[in-house]
């Protein structure tokens, strides 16, 4: 069955300057959702045509664990016969082969399940079968699934891209604020203020100088000094003797002498 081409919608820009997802991406999903509707809706239409639903009825379900409704219509322009047992057991076994299969082999091959379906095709339902019809016909699809697998992949990958582009882009500003920072004016700058701090020390260290060399000097001087302290010393006793031994010894008390004056 042809397929309408489908008229390409013009999809938003990112806001961020990297490149806009693949156009050819953004079809096969929207491809994808309007099959899924369309295979929706056959299965609700399939259902409602069915109710009430005959004892008959058969339950398939896909991998995805939705139902579709397997039965005759129940209320149709033209009168269908039941479906026979071996139809049924067919249908429950094209089921279970869905069931038991995963999505990757059924595009692979899935031979055996279009083998049961034209066994039976002619027996059920024309709505029934337009809806197990592509399930048998799976292989089509196997380039399509295998390039959506590959875009998921490249979609983590560029994920990944992105936030490492993001981490560098983060790096660059801090190197250039760094670059930014060199410059000659705040180097000149805490240059002279160093200069001018190394002027004072060397001043305080003169002044330290004289007075090492001042400390230094007296303790040269100290022996000599001693010495000369010591004659001083010597001289100053001596003369505390000299006059203690040129004392006179003198009788009486100050009271007694003037006691004696005021009598005279």
């Amino acid at each position: 069955m042809a397929r309408k081409k489908k008229t390409k919608k013009q999809k938003p820009k990112p806001a961020d300057d990297l490149p806009a997802l693949d156009q050819e991406i953004e079809e096969d999903v929207d491809e994808a959702a309007a099959e899924k509707k369309k295979f929706a809706i056959k299965k609700k239409s399939a259902a409602t045509q069915s109710k009430p639903a005959p004892p008959e009825a058969t339950i398939l379900r896909k991998k995805n664990n939705q139902p579709l409704l397997l039965s005759q219509r129940g209320h149709h322009k033209q009168s269908l016969s039941p479906l026979s047992d071996d139809v049924k057991k067919t249908l429950e076994d094209i089921s279970h082969r869905l069931e038991a299969s995963s999505l990757d082999s059924l595009v692979v091959d899935c031979g055996s399940i279009r083998t049961r379906l034209h066994e039976v095709q002619a027996l059920i339902p024309e709505e029934l079968a337009d809806v197990l019809t592509p399930v048998a016909y799976l292989e089509q699809h196997q380039f399509k699934l295998e390039k959506a697998k590959q875009r998921l992949a490249e979609r983590r990958e560029r994920k990944e891209i992105e936030a490492t582009i993001q981490a560098n882009r983060q790096i660059v500003h801090e190197e250039k604020s760094k670059l930014d920072q060199l410059s000659e004016g705040p180097i000149k700058s805490n240059i002279d203020r160093l200069e001018a701090r190394k002027i004072e020390l060397l001043a305080q260290l003169e002044e330290f100088n004289a007075e090492l060399d001042l400390e230094h000097k007296k303790l040269a001087d100290l022996p000599q000094a001693v010495e000369e302290q010591k004659a001083r010393l010597k001289s100053a006793i001596k003369n505390v003797a000299d006059m203690t031994k040129s004392l006179k010894v003198i009788s009486g008390t100050d009271a007694q002498d003037a006691q004696a004056i005021e009598e005279v």
